[in-house]
């Protein structure tokens, strides 16, 4: 998963900006897995309940995500 990977990467950086970077990259990979996740709910490949607990999972991470990224960029 190419969002863990990049948390990882930036929890092992040795400089906030490489921190505040790879976390940047990761809210990206974030936003893009839930639309591809509620691209899949509209084709209706699979039913919107069975993607619904990736869905809420994946709004987490953005809103998880956002909230390191903006505080790394104000400190």
């Amino acid at each position: 998963m190419r969002i863990g990977a990049n948390v990882e990467e930036g929890r092992g950086s040795s400089t906030k900006r490489e921190f505040t970077r790879r976390m940047s990259i990761a809210l990206s990979e974030a936003r893009e897995t839930l639309y591809w996740l509620r691209l899949i709910a509209e084709s209706e490949v699979l039913t919107k309940n069975r993607l619904k607990l990736l869905v809420q999972e994946a709004d987490e991470l953005v809103c998880i995500l956002t909230t390191i990224v903006k505080r790394a960029k104000a400190n």
